[in-house]
């Protein structure tokens, strides 16, 4: 549904724009969560990543952040900022239900 809204409302280059966005968001969470995992719990067998790969993966996906256009950022923040929302809301709507009242 918001990807409808974003298509008629903006150009195909914004919505493009927009989702690279939450993409890099995406690959840097998951290379922070790699970095974690690592400290938490180091794997001694089986596939192992050497620790600078993550990082220089993160860097990149920052540098590609700040380089985006600022109508993508917005648009990316927003609906990032809309999905916290959704879940606060959720959440709060299924606490009573946890608590057995």
């Amino acid at each position: 549904l918001m990807t409808i809204l974003l298509a008629l409302l903006g150009s195909l280059k914004t919505l493009a724009g927009a989702t690279s966005v939450l993409i890099l968001v995406v690959f840097a969470m998951t290379n922070v969560s790699l970095l974690k995992v690592a400290t938490v719990s180091p794997r001694t067998a089986g596939f192992r990543v050497p620790r600078f790969v993550p990082v220089l993966a993160l860097i990149a996906n920052f540098a590609l952040i700040v380089v985006a256009p600022g109508v993508s950022l917005v648009i990316a923040g927003g609906l990032i900022a809309l999905g916290f929302v959704v879940h606060a809301v959720l959440r709060a709507q299924r606490a009573p239900e946890q608590t057995g009242t």
